[in-house]
């Protein structure tokens, strides 16, 4: 089954999948792919990496649906159409939101990059616009 968690900067998305996954399960996580394919700043990549990450999450995501593999992709803000695509192939979705407070927290706790707070809220000023029932709330 493919499980797509989403959830503002700081909200555990990584924690949380690591924690639930199996082995043998694909695990689509952004700033895994970011280091992967060459970025030497966590959670910040620079342009030319960024774009071949989303190259890379957009394949891994297909074929893991083309498959059927058991799958969890970290994906914080979704777009409608992307939305539309994770719920056509029947993927359970995971909202992670521990509130804008404790992310905001956690992004100084953790010495996120400039920027992670602005993302942050701007993730809570505009939410992926997702269905009440089709996500388990955590």
């Amino acid at each position: 089954m493919l499980t797509v968690v989403v959830g503002p900067p700081c909200a555990g998305k990584s924690t949380y999948v690591l924690r639930m996954a199996r082995a043998g399960d694909v695990l689509v996580d952004y700033d895994a792919l970011a280091r992967a394919l060459g970025s030497d700043r966590a959670h910040e990549a620079p342009p030319n990496v960024a774009d071949a990450v989303y190259f890379a999450r957009s394949a891994a995501v297909s074929r893991c649906i083309e498959k059927g593999w058991p799958a969890w992709v970290i994906h914080s803000r979704p777009s409608e159409s992307q939305i539309d695509a994770y719920r056509d192939a029947g993927a359970r979705l995971v909202l992670l939101d521990p509130g804008m407070d404790e992310c905001m927290a956690r992004c100084e706790r953790d010495g996120r990059p400039p920027g992670t707070a602005e993302r942050i809220r701007d993730w809570y000023a505009r939410p992926p616009q997702l269905a009440a029932d089709w996500r388990v709330t955590l």
